[in-house]
């Protein structure tokens, strides 16, 4: 039995929360360092793994729901990409030597991770080296890479083609040679990047413009679009810091600087949120140590928000996603070569967090040159293939997975009338609420006696609890001051106090007798204790009232126009209903009639003034007095006018 509290007062108050999961987890086998992590649209999502070419697909819990292998020729394990198409298909890039000559294959996968075709890009004459691949807003594809020649300068390469894989055109740049990346920009365009040239182009491949950065950069990745231009990426090389720089959408410097972060190794990818904002995964290094920290910046790399992992594990190779809720996953590869994913909440928080310094930001030199690129068309030979996928079997471990608590409190003694809420006392929130009352809510209202149990659970299922807790109820005194009283004015009323010997009285004007005699209108209340603690109360309203109705008429009236007495009218101090006045002469002729107690008679008939005399009178009306029914009241009576 737990211990028992007794209520006498509660407050009632209710606070919510959005109750997310947050967890590490990590599987078994073994992934390679270059990772791409993206959204499913049931709030899951799928890792791919560039080095290693496996795919698996997380749900929402972070448990595996299938997991491949895919056996494409994959020579070299850099230089290649991965994205997730609109329809939420996949697509693959690899690069391979075939004979004597460098090649690339592009792969489409179904939402399943089945392979819907392949096709391997070769020529007779270049190498291909590919770097980027993208989609636009009608579902073409964008290819990026290098073309390099054994006895010729290279070329930078775009290639568009259909979501099958068949190429419209080819275009060549004549600023190859250094390796880099590209995005499709928003006007469905490209602006791909060599080393620290950057090449815009339309829809159709032409050239736009050209911008040179002397940035000291040799670690060369693709930008990120903003709403007021593209931010990208260098560094020196894995142990230099990591700078950013930012050019407007016509290829202008925007920062006179580069922008230089205290954190090493090289350029994360941005990640562009739906609410402008751009998110990455640094190392960051604190004392001897180096932890995968995410930041959010703005649109101007000021930082609004940084968060560090601790899972015990050493992480690389990170990549992160917003799920369609907002959610941020991160995907890392562990010291054992073992894949870990992390569901963080809105903040980049997991139950493995650790505080470190905030990331600093320094201005540096940068300078800016235009120049011009030369746009040469080429062909390519597309060849289908014919890969196969197979199936993989992956275990999942959960790191950093903090027990919730539930506790419903003690049981508690409550006074008979006192309501209480019922609900988890610690700060755990739970997907999923069952009550011994049936109800599903976080807290239910109770003021009855009884056993009351909660079971609760999470989705993932991690956190399955329940609790019970004893209610007993008290009787208490219950006053009865009855219902709210008129009281005739200049009369007096007893209120009394119930019989009880045990009990404390205290009345609202401080009396503690068992009566108290009231003769004033205002609110009066009487508190009960008894000898168990439990308090009641009850609370009357006390208004003054005409308990009689006050209504005559005058028996003369001096309609001369000298100012005085000029009208004949009732007088009364009640509310009058149904009211009705008729004047007579001498011949019982009816001279004057109204039903409006307002108007006044002026002693004149047919306009001209009556002569001086008695006339009789009929008035009839119904008083209105509060708290009565009283039925209408017919009086006659005689009036002279004299002049």
């Amino acid at each position: 039995m737990k211990p028992i509290s007794v209520i006498l007062v509660f407050i009632l108050f209710f606070s919510s929360t959005n109750c997310q999961q947050r967890f590490i987890k990590i599987t078994g086998g073994t992934f390679g360092a270059a990772l791409r992590i993206s959204p499913a649209a049931d709030l899951g999502w799928t890792v791919f793994s560039l080095d290693s070419l496996k795919l698996a697909r997380f749900n929402s819990c972070g448990e595996i729901e299938w997991s491949k292998k895919y056996n494409i020729p994959n020579t070299y394990n850099v230089l290649k990409d991965f994205i997730r198409t609109r329809n939420g298909d996949f697509i693959l890039v690899t690069f391979q030597s075939s004979g004597s000559q460098y090649t690339l294959s592009i792969t489409r996968l179904d939402t399943l991770g089945f392979i819907l075709w392949s096709k391997s890009y070769e020529d007779t004459f270049y190498d291909l080296y590919p770097y980027s691949i993208g989609e636009d807003s009608q579902g073409n594809l964008f290819l990026y890479g290098n073309m390099g020649h054994v006895n010729t300068t290279g070329y930078n390469m775009i290639s568009k083609m259909d979501g099958s894989g068949n190429i419209f055109w080819t275009r060549f740049y004549d600023h190859g040679g250094t390796w880099g990346g590209a995005i499709v920009t928003s006007d469905n365009g490209v602006l791909l990047r060599t080393g620290n040239m950057f090449i815009k182009t339309d829809a159709a491949g032409n050239e736009q413009w050209t911008s040179f950065f002397t940035a000291g950069s040799n670690t060369y990745y693709e930008a990120v679009e903003v709403n007021d231009g593209y931010i990208f990426p260098g560094t020196g090389n894995s142990s230099s810091l990591i700078s950013f720089y930012k050019m407007d959408k016509q290829g202008n410097l925007l920062w006179s600087s580069k922008k230089t972060l205290d954190v090493g190794g090289y350029p994360p990818r941005f990640h562009k949120k739906s609410n402008g904002n751009i998110v990455a995964v640094f190392k960051k290094f604190f004392a001897g140590s180096s932890y995968l920290t995410i930041v959010e910046f703005d649109k101007n790399l000021t930082i609004v928000s940084q968060s560090s992992i601790d899972a015990g594990i050493s992480l690389s190779g990170a990549d992160i996603c917003f799920l369609n809720d907002g959610t941020p996953v991160l995907a890392a590869v562990a010291s054992n070569s073992n894949l870990a994913v992390a569901k963080m909440n809105v903040d980049y928080h997991t139950n493995c967090d650790i505080n470190l310094p905030l990331i600093s930001i320094t201005p540096e030199p940068i300078t800016h040159l235009s120049f011009i690129t030369n746009v040469t068309s080429y062909n390519l030979t597309v060849i289908n293939k014919n890969y196969i996928a197979d199936s993989l079997s992956i275990s999942v471990t959960t790191l950093c997975n903090i027990p919730k608590l539930l506790n419903l409190g003690n049981d508690t003694i409550l006074c008979k009338g006192v309501t209480m809420i019922l609900k988890n006392q610690s700060s755990d929130f739970f997907d999923h609420y069952l009550w011994s009352t049936g109800e599903t809510t976080a807290s239910i209202i109770i003021n009855q006696p009884g056993t009351y149990w909660l079971y609760v659970n999470d989705d993932c299922r991690e956190n399955r609890l329940n609790d019970t807790v004893w209610i007993q109820i008290f009787p208490a005194i219950e006053p009865d001051l009855g219902p709210d009283l008129l009281l005739c004015e200049n009369s007096t009323h007893v209120f009394k106090a119930p019989d009880c010997d045990s009990c404390t009285i205290a009345w609202n004007t401080g009396s503690t007798i068992d009566s108290m005699v009231v003769n004033d209108q205002g609110t009066y209340w009487l508190s009960v204790k008894n000898n168990n603690g439990c308090i009641s109360s009850d609370t009357v309203e006390v208004s003054n009232v005409k308990c009689e109705c006050d209504f005559y008429l005058p028996n003369a009236f001096t309609p001369n126009n000298d100012g005085l007495n000029e009208t004949f009218h009732p007088v009364y101090y009640c509310d009058v209903n149904d009211y009705n006045l008729q004047i007579f002469n001498r011949w019982g002729e009816l001279i004057y009639s109204t039903d409006n107690i307002e108007r006044e008679w002026n002693g004149r008939f047919n306009s001209k003034a009556v002569a001086q005399g008695i006339y009789l009178y009929v008035v009839k009306y119904k008083p209105v007095i509060k708290g009565k029914l009283n039925d209408r009241i017919t009086k006659a009576g005689a009036v002279a006018v004299i002049y």
